[in-house]
């Protein structure tokens, strides 16, 4: 019973470290974006 339940536990670690790497994936990206309105925008301004 207690392998099972180490079972889980390792399962729900290893979701939340995918989780994490996707949450910064698009965390990243947001970013990204971000940089390259504001580039468009002072090119505008220019």
């Amino acid at each position: 019973m207690t392998h099972h339940i180490d079972m889980l536990r390792l399962h729900i670690h290893c979701f939340a470290f995918k989780s994490h790497i996707l949450a910064i994936m698009i965390l990243v990206f947001a970013v990204a974006l971000y940089i390259y309105d504001i580039g468009s925008m002072s090119q505008d301004l220019c």
